[in-house]
């Protein structure tokens, strides 16, 4: 039987504006109490429709503000606002790379720039059946507002997650040091997608670092 493509909505900057930031997204998880085993039915769901290696799960967050003509796109390591007409730039294109639940749709929060020529951030289709199971199982377990779906970056899973750091309106994707933990947020995991891993528990793919003296200026 051929799958059902769901067709997610444009940009929403209203969409955009729910979103809390990191250190309040962090706060509302830890005061739900969700543990990782909690999430096991979301990592079922993954693993039914086969895009546990594709898709990962994200804490729901933002680093700062951004006019309703911006979106925040990411080209290589880095990620920072662009005052976009259209999706076509420099005869490239932004492709969505995360996604929330907003009044019971899929919205585009992040984007990917793929310059011509370069699929780096690939088209994701959704099956309209895993996301119409999703908002199902979202709504069950209450977690609309506290997260959403994002590519997951090609690589080893098992490497250390890369830390993303944000300065002003900037945010830069760099090799995790040692040692390093303070202000850090596990923001991203992937479900159990290497053979080696525990398949009941959840992976960190990405750590979110915030300057918070920038934060305030």
């Amino acid at each position: 039987m051929t799958k059902v493509s769901y067709e997610t909505q444009a940009y929403s900057p209203a969409c955009f504006d729910t979103l809390r930031y990191l250190e309040d997204a962090q706060k509302e998880l830890e005061s739900r109490n969700l543990t990782r085993e909690g999430l096991r039915p979301v990592r079922e769901l993954f693993h039914k429709h086969n895009v546990q290696k594709q898709l990962g799960l994200t804490i729901l967050h933002r680093h700062f503000n951004m006019a309703a003509n911006e979106r925040l796109v990411e080209y290589g390591k880095v990620t920072t606002p662009w005052l976009l007409e259209s999706g076509e730039i420099f005869g490239g294109k932004i492709v969505p790379r995360g996604w929330a639940l907003h009044q019971g749709e899929l919205y585009p929060t992040e984007f990917g720039f793929n310059p011509l020529g370069d699929t780096t951030y690939p088209d994701i289709t959704f099956a309209s059946e895993f996301v119409s199971e999703l908002k199902d199982l979202f709504s069950k377990l209450k977690l609309d507002d506290l997260f959403g779906l994002t590519v997951l970056d090609n690589g080893n899973p098992l490497e250390m997650p890369g830390v993303e750091r944000t300065i002003g309106r900037v945010s830069l994707n760099i090799p995790f040091q040692e040692g390093e933990s303070n202000n850090t947020v596990e923001a991203v995991w992937t479900f159990g997608c290497h053979e080696s891993l525990d398949n009941s528990t959840v992976w960190p793919a990405r750590i979110c670092w915030v300057c918070k003296e920038c934060k305030q200026k």
